[in-house]
């Protein structure tokens, strides 16, 4: 006999979420999730699947006492008596979400507290740590150029804010769910709190480098980017290679497809104002493996630093600087996370720079500049050593494929002026190997000597035979001071002074000669071109002298009878510097020091057209 009892309950707290039995498992002692469909044992009082509460009623079945949940159709629940060889009815139909794959899962926060935050905290840092090698190995085997590589920026921080924000979604409503499921309130609440830091934490990354990033790759794809190009030429042989301009994306495949053309080179001369910092660690990369010299004439500054800090050895031209200052992104410094200076900082400890000149190096101001001493360059190690950079490529010159550009600097100089004036030929020779030398990158020294030999071993001669007297006694007694002051600060350089012997550049040499004695050689030579242009006088045969010359012998032997010997023959005395230097010096002082000038110059015309012929 089924008894069957009905009693009247409110259930305003129950109709909220409950569970149905099912009639063929009471015996069983299952329960139904209304909301998931989850079996559950009779004595739940959460779903252990979603966390819903699970609600229960007592019900009299046969002797045993069973749970009968409250039915959500009505606020009455009946109480009653089951039989046990009732038939079996099926489980209660029930909404399942369509889609139970886990990204859905944990946005809708089905996960538990402790899966939501640490395990998919856990897999979300290896994602973006593994997205980060893997864009940065994808960009270099690719090549791809500034476009390409603004779209990758675009796509890698979206990728980033996606992720972060379907973390934060799925740790708040699992934390809301944590206590329904039977977790303690303080860790839902310590979740939440740490998920609302986490909110505020990407709001603030996203204002300090999620803007100035996504602001860069889209400059970069609308093909606005700031970088300057770089501009790349081989000099002195093929055996130094120049960097100019800026550091944009793939100047290191273009130094590369350099250096694997010419692998002479050995030196590499930096005079950028930077770019790339990435694009920088890549050429500094390719610097270390190739054992390169870095080397500045003008400056090397900003992320072209990163490059010059790689060389072997690292020199600076006289008026060659180093410049550092904080990186930046759009212009921005980015947040500590973002870390733009940690290349800096490396390179910089690598070579032994202290810790305060690494704070002040990736501390001053991206708008500003800091050009170290060339002291604290040397302390520091940041440099090797300061070289005369007359014995380098001639870098550093942004024209220098403009011809009439190099021709100003000639133009400048006096003398070379009143050639272009007065001797378009000869001028036309200086200008050829001026410009031809600084084209082919070869060094000051290489030019310098290039023209000295031109003026002194050709054009000077021939104006020496023409000069008129007193332009003509003028430059002999800048010649001969000149020579004396070599003869006493070097003897050997007096030979190479006089052309008698070729060891010591002709630019070493005059760069002892003091200012004022240069400048007098210029001003007499000068004079001589334009005087012998104007008022040009002919040699007579140096016998019509020959009285006067042996005057001179006398007057010299008188002094020196050693001096007449050198004269007849200084190849013969070149292993005694000293003695042939002052016969030299002796026989011009001689022939100036006559009381006809006219029969000076004169003699000087006559004794040029003989060692001339």
């Amino acid at each position: 006999m089924h008894e069957r009892v009905i009693c009247k309950v409110f259930c305003a707290d129950l109709v909220k979420a409950n569970a149905t039995l099912h009639l063929g498992d009471r015996m069983k002692g299952t329960l139904y999730c209304t909301q998931c469909g989850t079996a559950n044992a009779a004595d739940s009082k959460y779903c252990f699947n979603c966390g819903q509460s699970i609600n229960n009623v007592q019900a009299d079945v046969g002797n045993t006492k069973k749970f009968i949940p409250a039915e959500e159709s009505s606020p009455i629940v009946e109480k009653r008596q089951v039989d046990d060889t009732a038939p079996v009815a099926a489980p209660p139909k029930v909404n399942r979400p369509s889609s139970y794959n886990f990204i859905a899962k944990h946005w809708r926060g089905e996960y538990s507290l402790g899966v939501s935050y640490w395990l998919f905290g856990f897999l979300i840092a290896f994602f973006i740590a593994l997205l980060n090698v893997t864009l940065g190995h994808l960009s270099d085997a690719m090549n791809l150029n500034t476009q390409k590589q603004g779209a990758t920026i675009l796509v890698y921080y979206a990728a980033i804010l996606v992720v972060a924000v379907w973390q934060l979604v799925g740790v708040i409503r699992s934390a809301s769910a944590h206590v329904s499921r039977g977790g303690k309130r303080f860790w839902a609440g310590m979740a939440k709190v740490m998920a609302c830091l986490g909110a505020f934490r990407l709001v603030v990354s996203f204002l300090i480098d999620g803007v100035p990033l996504l602001r860069e790759g889209i400059d970069m794809i609308q093909g606005t980017d700031n970088i300057p190009q770089y501009s790349l030429r081989l000099m002195r042989n093929n055996t130094e290679l120049e960097l100019a301009g800026g550091i944009p994306i793939g100047t290191t495949d273009a130094v590369r497809n350099m250096l694997n053309s010419s692998p002479t080179v050995r030196v590499v001369h930096l005079n950028s104002a930077g770019g790339r910092i990435a694009e920088a660690n890549k050429l500094a990369n390719l610097i270390s493996q190739r054992q390169l010299i870095t080397y500045t004439r003008a400056s090397c500054s900003s992320a072209c630093a990163l490059a010059f800090l790689a060389g072997r050895e690292r020199y600076i031209g006289e008026q060659g600087r180093i410049g550092f200052h904080s990186a930046s992104v759009n212009g921005a410094v980015g947040s500590n996370d973002l870390d733009l200076n940690a290349s800096f900082r490396t390179a910089l400890s690598r070579v032994g720079a202290t810790p305060q000149f690494v704070t002040k190096a990736t501390s001053t101001s991206p708008q500003n500049m800091w050009f170290p001493t060339t002291e604290e360059l040397k302390q520091q190690n940041i440099i090797t050593s300061v070289v005369d950079s007359r014995y380098f490529g001639l870098s550093g010159i942004s024209e220098w494929r403009d011809a009439d550009r190099i021709e100003q600097s000639l133009l400048k100089v006096p003398v070379y002026a009143a050639l272009s004036t007065y001797d378009t030929n000869n001028y036309a020779k200086v200008r050829k190997a001026l410009v031809e030398g600084v084209q082919a990158g070869r060094s000051v020294a290489e030019i310098q000597m290039d023209i000295h030999a031109l003026v002194i071993g050709f054009i000077v001669p021939s104006y020496l035979t023409r000069a008129p007297d007193l332009a003509l006694l003028r430059y002999w007694r800048s010649q001969t001071a000149e020579l004396k002051f070599i003869g006493r600060t070097s003897p050997v350089q007096c030979l190479t002074f006089l052309g008698l012997d070729n060891k010591t550049p002709a630019a070493d040499m005059m760069n002892k000669v003091p200012k004022e004695l240069a400048n007098e050689d210029l001003a007499a030579l000068t004079e001589v071109v334009i005087q012998t242009a104007t008022n040009p006088t002919q040699a007579k045969p140096f016998s019509s002298y020959k009285k006067e010359f042996e005057g001179v012998m006398l007057a010299m032997m008188a002094k020196d009878r050693r001096s007449v010997a050198v004269i007849a023959n200084p190849e013969k005395f070149s292993n005694d510097p000293a003695t042939t230097c002052n016969s030299m010096i002796l026989l011009y002082d001689t022939i100036l020091s006559l009381s006809d000038s006219k029969k000076a110059a004169g003699l000087l015309r006559s004794m040029a057209k003989e060692f001339k012929q």
